[in-house]
């Protein structure tokens, strides 16, 4: 059995290992003997792939595209392992199943209810604005989270130790719990907006995984001197479409964050996330990862836990009065970019690592709306401009 040389990046790892498990747990669930051996081959045989993907094709709690990535991650992993003969069956019925061709279909394509969320922020200038300084309003909250703790002489440092803080009486062991948990919170968000929205709307788990420590550093930090920025830059391997822009013999651009206009906070929110936030997590001198997790960092490259992220971004965003999730955070800026008409599709391709056909499938509808309005706006006009000829110049 041959094994690739070349070593698999923790995303792809974590992805092969959640398909791997849901794999497992659905032969158990449809009753199924497992088989004796422990190779990957043993799981996979044509019989048990019948029973996995039947089950999945009628399953609801996972949406098709899921299954239908699940499935492509798979015969990846057979495929690396030397076993063409199974990575081929698997793979094969990608293009046979209807529910696993669904997927395929909505992989590449904005999903409905994301479209509509986007429709009602494009509809208000207001949540437009809004969106556009989210991490003001995170760092905002962040600091009056901070300076209640200091009014209140609640050292939140000391307590980040959960020894220090399970000493205290519980009164203030919960009071002490509550502003520790707000400023973690609003700190972390305001970190990972400066980096998305004053940097480039990469996905959550690039944001959460960035290293600014370490051999192998994703962000540079340069928050001192006279012109204090940040630079991001993602390599192939660590990028969901990695693969096609390394056979479309390109990279992901690096992005710079800077102070370009007066409302541009990045660096300074850098900075002081550093000095003031992530000395709260216990485990921040574990790991290379700009955001720590809060529980034990396993690894030197251990970042902040997703699930844990989406809850502290549903709870945040909702309180400062727009509630989205991370898959939303990179539609809304998309969206937004492309609807002030300011952003050619080509310059969002190059920073978002897609092709201008990707991006111009998800979001073409905003061009085709603002072409239906222009039209309307047209007709208005002439309507009015015959109307007040009729009445020889009277309004």
């Amino acid at each position: 059995m041959s094994i690739s040389p070349d070593p698999l990046s923790k995303s792809t790892r974590d992805r092969y290992s959640a398909a791997l498990s849901l794999w497992v747990e659905t032969l158990l669930k449809t009753g199924a003997d497992l088989p004796h051996g422990t190779g990957l081959t043993d799981l996979f045989s044509s019989d048990q792939a019948n029973l996995v993907l039947g089950r999945w094709s009628s399953a609801e709690a996972q949406a098709a595209s899921t299954h239908y990535h699940y499935v492509t991650d798979l015969a990846a992993l057979l495929a690396r392992h030397g076993h063409a003969e199974e990575a081929s069956y698997v793979a094969g019925l990608k293009n046979v199943l209807s529910r696993l061709k669904k997927g395929r279909a909505a992989g590449k394509a904005m999903r409905p209810k994301v479209r509509r969320w986007c429709e009602v922020l494009l509809r208000d200038p207001q949540k437009i604005a809004l969106f556009d300084r989210q991490h003001l309003e995170y760092f905002r909250l962040a600091q009056e989270a901070l300076t209640t703790a200091k009014v209140e002489e609640i050292d939140l440092r000391k307590l980040s130790d959960p020894g220090q803080m399970a000493a205290l009486p519980d009164a203030k062991r919960s009071r002490a719990k509550h502003l520790l948990r707000r400023v973690r919170m609003f700190g972390v968000l305001a970190a990972y907006a400066a980096i998305a929205l004053e940097g480039a709307p990469y996905r959550r788990q690039n944001i959460l995984g960035v290293r600014h420590t370490g051999p192998k550093k994703t962000i540079f930090l340069h928050l001192s001197g006279p012109t204090p920025h940040a630079i991001v830059k993602f390599p192939n391997e660590e990028v969901k479409n990695g693969k096609s822009l390394t056979e479309r013999g390109e990279e992901l651009e690096p992005v710079t964050i800077q102070k370009r206009f007066e409302e541009d906070y990045g660096p300074e929110i850098l900075k002081w996330y550093l000095r003031e936030i992530r000395p709260l997590f216990p485990e921040a001198d574990k790991t290379h990862c700009l955001f720590p997790p809060i529980e034990q960092a396993h690894a030197t490259e251990t970042g902040f836990l997703k699930a844990t992220f989406d809850i502290w971004l549903a709870e945040g965003s909702a309180e400062i009065g727009l509630p989205l999730s991370s898959h939303n955070f990179r539609h809304g800026y998309c969206s937004i970019a492309i609807n002030e008409g300011r952003v050619s599709m080509e310059d969002l391709a190059k920073i978002m690592g897609d092709t201008v056909a990707v991006v111009r499938k998800n979001y073409a509808w905003i061009d085709g709306k603002a072409s239906v309005l222009a039209v309307q706006k047209n007709t208005a006009r002439r309507r009015a401009e015959a109307a007040k000829a009729r009445k020889g110049g009277t309004p």
